[in-house]
């Protein structure tokens, strides 16, 4: 059975996949291992996405297929249980549309809603959000309980989690960590809001450094229009 790490950015054209079946394991000399087990680990650290030892594990057996097509109308991923879930977009004039999962309640830490945001410190995308949404998530503490789960790997693919937000070294909340599974399709940035609603990508993201200003206003114009559902 061939195994696949599959690190993605939220960009559906940037797709990275290293693959190796049994068989061909077994017909590499040891040397030959140790060159690719550098290079495996070298695409990992150095591509945009995931994640955990959870996710990875997931991805291994079997147990989640990724759905690439993170614009459509609808995004359908498999979730833990191997079920399949397709969850409808809310009104949005983002590029990568706010979905809902009807069915979820709402969390809260101490009284406010949870916000949660999953990235990693090489994926580019998450580098163009992080300053903006570590902002509002400051200003906005009063009001929501905001994370933002940064991912780092060192040179052996062991990650490091850091909370932007408190920027302490953490361990992600058993619950959390299911919630970026079930919700994210292996992508970042993910962000979820009220465990309710997510969003894979960023939604306002431009090349054009001149038209930063507003696309950032718009990022926290959409996290307010969508916490404000949550009311």
């Amino acid at each position: 059975m061939a195994k696949t790490q599959s690190p993605k950015s939220a960009k559906t054209d940037e797709v990275f996949e290293v693959s190796v079946s049994d068989e061909a394991i077994q017909l590499l000399t040891p040397a030959a291992i140790l060159l690719g087990s550098i290079i495996i680990g070298a695409a990992i650290v150095f591509s945009v996405g995931p994640i955990n030892d959870t996710l990875k594990s997931i991805k291994d057996s079997g147990g989640l297929t990724v759905n690439s097509d993170v614009k459509g109308a609808e995004t359908t991923t498999d979730n833990t249980n191997n079920e399949t879930v397709t969850y409808p977009t809310i009104e949005s004039s983002s590029t990568n549309k706010p979905m809902v999962n009807e069915s979820a309640a709402v969390c809260y830490e101490d009284g406010k809603p949870v916000v949660l945001l999953f990235s990693t410190s090489s994926c580019p995308h998450c580098t163009w959000i992080k300053e903006t949404f570590d902002n509002w998530a400051r200003d906005n503490s009063n009001k929501y309980a905001v994370h933002h789960y940064e991912y780092s790997y060192d040179n052996q693919g062991n990650a490091t989690v850091i909370d932007t937000i408190s920027g302490q070294t953490v361990e992600i909340p058993s619950e959390y960590e299911t919630l970026y599974v079930n919700y994210s399709g292996g992508y970042v940035p993910t962000f979820i809001f009220g465990c309710k609603y997510f969003r894979i990508g960023n939604g306002f993201e431009v090349a054009d450094t001149s038209l930063y200003d507003q696309a950032y206003a718009d990022e926290v114009a959409e996290y307010n229009y969508i916490l404000g559902l949550l009311e």
